[in-house]
């Protein structure tokens, strides 16, 4: 009797534009867990034209090669030189993005051989224009793909309306790991609270917000500081920190230059960022919301947005009053429902036991289990 013949390892390769910090536990476990399944893993990346928001970092046993990017009308485009990495992938996953100029020589690759190319993203841009040359150019390229990793429910029902292949969508629920954050905010003693609020000139008795994320048009940082000013005229308790990086810094740290009941702290991340939320009441997010979501749920601060359709899929977690406060689209709604809130304190803590509560449904281990799956179906050819 002849000897069996070995099985040859599948071998995958994750293209991605740059290396966001968020994403690192995610790639390590996701690795691990391949390796242990047959699969091998290769992640290449590099930098983004927005470093300047300081949330990249390395991974060091990924492959770093260096962009070339070329701005066009005001659009960055992408030439990732990986083409050598992608000879002898069975599968290759990309962010689905039009100035990603690689998926195109991948779809391409897709037609002429037996390496199969993955999508992983939200399906459109949602703060473009639906009707947009760029939408409508995304759009035809959907189905260009073998699968798909759709960040959330709406995502998929999006795909299932250009005809994709229900059996060929994995919906991951975009996360990070939410657990690990949580563990940072319960190591925080009392002690280091009341340092942080005794070195801001913060009491006890304020009623402290903060905003956390990138400082860039899309988060609309100008209708964030009109409203917290409304907002402190008519309670003086008032404080609000913002943390975060990006192009509207300069005008986020004259505001609070100007206004002493306002602190601009960084770029802060992990624990850091942690002790910053703990002594928050609401997480104030009027612009676009993405894994924001996932700082409030895993921090227990609940947040106050707009009711806008320029969201990212992660807002399919929220539902109002429940885990979160919308409000209409305008300064004075908006400040009106956090005064509200702040004046609520029973309310305030049933939001926060639902904040806490969305992390046992949307965590990264969650999300591995589902990307890994989603692998090994469009590797091996696997149907629901």
């Amino acid at each position: 009797m002849g000897e069996r013949k070995a099985t040859t390892r599948k071998k995958v390769l994750i293209a991605y534009k740059f290396m966001p910090q968020y994403r690192i536990d995610f790639f390590n476990r996701l690795k691990d867990q391949l390796d242990q399944d047959g699969i091998d893993l290769e992640i290449v990346y590099g930098r983004s034209a927005h470093s300047n928001r300081n949330d990249e970092k390395r991974l060091d046993w990924a492959i770093y090669r260096k962009n070339r990017i070329f701005g066009l009308r005001g659009v960055s485009f992408y030439w990732q030189p990986i083409t050598d990495l992608i000879k002898g992938k069975d599968l290759v996953i990309v962010e689905q993005a039009n100035a990603l100029l690689i998926n195109y020589y991948l779809m391409l690759k897709r037609s002429l051989s037996k390496t199969k190319l993955a999508f992983w993203g939200h399906g459109r841009n949602r703060q473009g224009n639906e009707k947009s040359l760029s939408n409508r150019f995304k759009k035809r390229l959907i189905n260009k793909c073998d699968h798909w990793f759709a960040y959330t429910g709406s995502v998929e029902s999006y795909l299932l309306e250009q005809g994709f292949p229900a059996n060929k969508i994995s919906v991951v629920n975009n996360s990070f790991d939410t657990r690990k954050l949580k563990l940072e905010l319960e190591s925080i003693s009392e002690t280091e609270k009341e340092r942080l609020r005794e070195e801001l000139g913060i009491t006890p008795d304020n009623d402290v917000t903060i905003y956390c994320g990138a400082l860039y048009k899309e988060k609309r940082l100008d209708f964030l500081l009109e409203a917290a000013t409304k907002i402190r005229r008519e309670n003086p308790q008032f404080k609000l920190i913002i943390i975060g990086s990006g192009d509207d810094v300069d005008a986020v740290e004259q505001f609070t230059r100007r206004n002493n009941w306002s602190y601009y702290v960084g770029a802060q991340f992990d624990r850091n960022k942690a002790l910053y939320f703990s002594i928050s009441k609401l997480f104030l997010m009027p612009g676009a919301v993405g894994l924001a979501v996932l700082d409030s749920f895993a921090l227990a601060v609940p947040m106050v947005l707009c009711s806008i359709d320029i969201h990212g899929p992660e807002v399919d977690y929220l539902v109002d009053n429940h885990n979160c406060i919308f409000s209409e689209d305008n300064t004075d709604d908006f400040a009106l429902r956090t005064l509200d809130a702040l004046s609520d304190d029973l309310r305030l803590q049933q939001l926060k036991e639902k904040c806490s509560a969305g992390i046992e449904e949307i965590n990264l281990e969650n999300m591995l289990a589902k990307f890994v799956i989603g692998i090994k179906k469009c590797l091996y050819d696997k149907v629901d």
